[in-house]
């Protein structure tokens, strides 16, 4: 997972794969998981269970600026926490990826689906507590995905999480007024 999360799909070479799992042959490999792809989208479900899903449960917050102000700031952590891994395994994996490997542009892309999810979910729950307007909700959800997208690009290219922090409020500010 970590070799993926720092190199991304297209970067993490078979021979940088087999070095870091102790594998021997490639064999192997295929053996276990059938592909790279089976191995990468394994991978992914590690990521999401260990290290996203816990900064997506803030979304579950009673308030709705205190869940988006959380998943920022707890985005934030993760995404500078595990050098050489920064950034997001799931919004940033795509990087290098060949055109012929849709199969892993359609595994990312239901992971991506699934943090659109959670951020649509949570602005369904402002609306139906009538903190937002429904209206809103399209813009909000693109607007949270951009933010966290940014940060992950940010700081995979070494921007700390103090620096990455500064901007929260700059995206909060407007969500108050919304919400």
């Amino acid at each position: 997972m970590l070799l993926f999360w720092e190199r991304g799909y297209g970067g993490a070479s078979y021979k940088a794969l087999l070095s870091v799992m102790g594998v021997p042959h490639p064999q192997s490999l295929i053996a276990a998981f059938g592909s790279k792809a089976n191995l990468f989208e394994a991978a992914l479900a590690q990521y999401w269970g260990h290290r996203l899903g816990p900064v997506l449960a803030c979304l579950d917050a009673d308030e709705p600026i205190a869940a988006f102000d959380g998943l920022l700031d707890r985005a934030a952590r993760l995404y500078t926490a595990e050098a050489p891994a920064l950034g997001c395994l799931i919004l940033t994996s795509l990087v290098n990826v060949r055109p012929e490997d849709a199969e892993v542009r359609a595994i990312v892309a239901a992971y991506r689906g699934r943090i659109v999810g959670a951020i649509e979910q949570r602005l369904a729950r402002a609306v139906a507590d009538e903190h937002l307007s429904p209206v809103l909700m399209p813009a909000l959800t693109q607007l949270t995905l951009t933010t966290l997208a940014g940060m992950a690009l940010r700081a995979q290219s070494g921007t700390p999480y103090e620096a990455l922090i500064l901007g929260i409020d700059a995206v909060i500010e407007p969500l108050q007024t919304a919400i």
